[in-house]
């Protein structure tokens, strides 16, 4: 009996660490911050704009700590863009640009 209680509980803890697993967020994650690509600037005309942070093989010089509004990061080294939001780093050649009442 002790054995069954044992098998059981194993199972059911590989379970639980198997759907923590499977449905942790991860950096890809929408956001749903997207803007028209029509108030986008003409900096950013022909750029698929993306709706997750992209992290680029560089070091981080700081944080973004509050975004209001729409923000569009552009990594300059791989001309990558996309929507910021707060804790996302800011890396040494990327661009910011606020859409209309943003900051």
């Amino acid at each position: 009996m002790k054995r069954y209680i044992f098998v059981a509980l194993a199972a059911l803890t590989l379970l639980f660490f198997g759907f923590q697993t499977a449905f942790c967020q991860v950096d890809t994650d929408l956001r749903g911050n997207t803007a028209p690509s029509e108030a986008l600037p003409e900096d950013l005309e022909g750029l698929d704009v993306k709706d997750y942070f992209i992290a680029p093989e560089a070091e981080p010089i700081g944080l973004i700590q509050t975004v209001t509004g729409h923000v569009v990061v552009l990594h300059g080294e791989t001309n990558e863009a996309y929507f910021a939001a707060q804790g996302d780093a800011v890396f040494q050649q990327d661009a910011l640009f606020t859409l209309e009442e943003s900051r």
